[in-house]
C-alpha cells in the first residue's frame, strides 16, 4: 500500500524470507530405533551392554548345554523259606511238592525267584540317567543259598552258600545302534559247589532296531 513495499516480494527467487528463516526449526537426524537395533544385531567389532539389572544376553549359537540328571535309589529283599518272619523260619519246604518230587522248578530251575528255596537276598540299586539318555546302573547283592542245606532239588547250591555281588552297567544311544556295557564281580564261599558266576565279568552287547 502506498510506497511500502512488500519485503516477500522483494525476495529473490529462491529465498525464503527472513521471518520464516527465524521460525524453522533445524531437521535432527534420529539414529535406529531400539527395536531395529535388536533386530539387526550389534555393528561389527561392538558389543551390546546390558542395562541396570537385566541379564546379558547370550549371541544366538553359543548355547552352554547344562549337564542334568535323573535318578533313584533302591532296595530290596527277598526270603524263600516258609514261614520266614518267624524265627528261625521252616525250612525244607518251598518249592516243593509231594506229587512232583522235583518240586516246582523246569529244566533244573525254580519256578519262582531265582535264589530258588530257603534262600534270602538283600540288595541296594542306584539308576542314573544324563540329559543325552545315556544311563549308568550299580548293584550290589548280598544272597544267602540253601541256608539250612536240607532244600531238596536246589538248583544253586547243594549246601548253604554265600555270594556277594557287585555290577557296574552303562548303556548309550548312538547314531548305529546301542551299546551296553557290563562289569560285575562276585565272591561265593560256603564250600559247597554254586552254579553262580564266581570272580570278575564283563560284557559287551549292541542292539540295533530295524524301522
Amino acid at each position: 500500500m502506498g510506497g511500502q513495499s512488500d519485503p516477500v516480494r522483494q525476495c529473490a527467487p529462491g529465498a525464503i524470507p527472513a521471518d520464516r528463516r527465524q521460525s524453522q526449526r533445524p531437521v535432527v537426524r534420529r539414529g535406529p530405533t531400539l527395536r531395529s537395533r535388536y533386530l539387526r544385531g550389534p555393528a561389527d567389532g561392538q558389543r551390546q551392554r546390558p542395562a541396570a539389572g537385566r541379564p546379558a544376553r547370550q549371541p544366538a549359537g553359543r548355547v552352554r548345554r547344562a549337564l542334568v540328571l535323573a535318578g533313584r535309589a533302591h532296595a530290596e529283599y527277598a526270603d524263600t523259606a516258609c514261614d520266614f518272619p518267624t524265627s528261625p523260619p521252616e525250612f525244607g519246604c518251598a518249592y516243593t511238592s509231594g506229587i512232583y518230587t522235583s518240586g516246582y522248578r523246569y529244566r533244573g530251575r525254580a519256578l519262582g525267584h531265582t535264589i530258588d528255596a530257603d534262600g534270602e537276598s538283600i540288595g541296594v540299586g542306584l539308576l542314573l540317567v544324563e540329559a543325552s539318555g545315556d544311563r549308568w546302573s550299580l548293584l550290589a547283592r548280598n544272597v544267602k543259598l540253601n541256608r539250612a542245606g536240607v532244600a531238596a532239588e536246589h538248583s544253586l547250591a547243594g549246601g548253604a552258600a554265600t555270594v556277594v555281588d557287585v555290577t557296574l552297567s552303562h548303556g548309550r544311544t548312538l547314531a548305529w545302534g546301542n551299546i551296553g556295557v557290563l562289569l560285575g564281580y562276585a565272591d561265593a564261599s560256603g564250600g559247597n559247589a554254586v552254579a553262580m558266576e564266581d570272580g570278575a565279568r564283563a560284557s559287551l552287547t549292541w542292539r540295533y532296531d530295524l524301522r
